[in-house]
């Protein structure tokens, strides 16, 4: 984990500065300083938590201004994990339904991952198919802030995952689908 390789690298170099520091005085400073280094620290283990399971999308509240500027100014859900709560959303909205033909979904990602969550269970094989954005005429759009794709998105959206005031996926529905309860 890239987190906490990062957490043990501070904690030696932390470690290496107050090593250096030996006097009274010199030995408060470096008190204060890892007082604050472990605040910092543990603001960024409750981000964590608040996040899961995105930790990935994590945006630091110095430099790049918390969760909802990252988000805005970067790649927000680049691997699109949030696909699986969207994924979840339609079929818990679609189950026991009878429909004319398949739900065509659709994600900007690649077509396995679509797949991946929704053919999971019997009934999401028997309800869902995955579909290109461009040519599988869908009936509802998956899509993150990973290269803007939320802007480009046919339809409305009727689903948002967020995660501290940054929303990292749309679910877009581009035609109804004929299904019925």
């Amino acid at each position: 984990n890239v987190f906490a390789s990062a957490v043990v690298l501070a904690t030696l170099g932390v470690n290496m500065i107050g090593a250096r520091f030996v006097d009274r005085a010199q030995s408060a400073i470096v008190a204060i300083l890892l007082a604050v280094f472990a605040i910092f620290c543990a603001v960024t283990l409750v981000d964590m938590v608040r996040l899961h399971p995105y930790e990935s999308v994590y945006f630091n509240r110095l430099w790049a201004g918390g969760m909802k500027a990252g988000v805005a100014r970067y790649e927000g859900d680049y691997f699109c994990l949030s696909y699986k709560e969207g994924a979840e959303w339609l079929l818990k909205r679609f189950a026991g339904k009878s429909c004319r033909e398949p739900i065509r979904v659709a994600g900007y990602s690649v077509l396995q991952q679509t797949e991946h969550y929704l053919q999971k269970t019997e009934e999401g094989r028997r309800l869902f198919t995955a579909v290109a954005v461009a040519d599988g005429r869908p009936h509802y759009v998956l899509a993150t802030t990973r290269f803007q794709d939320h802007l480009r998105a046919p339809g409305k959206p009727v689903f948002t995952v967020e995660r501290m005031g940054a929303t990292l996926f749309y679910l877009f529905e581009a035609q109804p689908p004929d299904c019925a309860p």
